[in-house]
């Protein structure tokens, strides 16, 4: 894998985990609106996406659609949960949506909460054991 492939997932990676740690600090704290939860929940997941294939050397390009990354995750046939495409739901939370209304007021984030932090785990398994199988499969 190349070097800037690596630095890539890499930091993609951390700051999904920033955002999802941003999550949790600001469920249940006063004055948060829902909306900004799922933004932060959409993000952590469209990085944890952007991490699997910038892992795997997939090129993508700039987007904020997870529809988009998960299709393109398949395409390249990078395994995903089964309840990956649950995470579509939060494509009206992107960037875009931060300057709209766009917010069901019914939503609850702590369903997607859960599922990215599955997701956070998921990752973090996926990339430690293919690196470790890319190791012992490295001529020596």
């Amino acid at each position: 894998m190349a070097d800037n492939f690596r630095a890539h997932y890499e930091v993609l990676v951390h700051k999904a985990d920033v955002d999802l740690a941003a999550v949790e600090h600001l469920t249940g704290a006063s004055g948060i609106d829902k909306e900004l939860l799922l933004f932060h929940l959409q993000q952590a997941v469209e990085k944890y996406l952007k991490a699997l294939l910038s892992f795997n050397g997939v090129h993508f390009e700039k987007t904020h659609d997870i529809i988009e990354l998960l299709d393109l995750c398949r395409s390249c046939s990078i395994a995903l949960p089964d309840y990956a495409d649950e995470f579509e739901e939060l494509y009206p939370y992107a960037v875009q949506g931060r300057y709209d209304s766009v917010s069901d007021a019914e939503t609850d984030p702590s369903p997607f909460l859960a599922k990215a932090k599955a997701f956070q785990l998921y990752v973090h398994h996926y990339i430690e054991v293919s690196a470790m199988k890319d190791e012992a499969d490295r001529p020596q």
